[in-house]
């Protein structure tokens, strides 16, 4: 999946862009939406995932 990700941005970064600014504002609308209690679930979520990536 990275080779992909990385060939597309070579290639195609405009759209890559694009596509990516959609999806994270798309993302921010629907936590904008969200309770704060489900707020909170996502942000513990979050964090606990960086904890596993680093």
């Amino acid at each position: 999946m990275q080779i992909i990700n990385i060939l597309a941005m070579h290639r195609y970064p405009k759209i890559v862009r694009r596509v990516i600014n959609e999806e994270a504002d798309k993302c921010s609308k629907a936590y904008a939406h969200l309770s704060p209690d489900a707020k909170k679930t996502v942000d513990d979520l979050g964090q606990h995932k960086n904890k596993l990536d680093s």
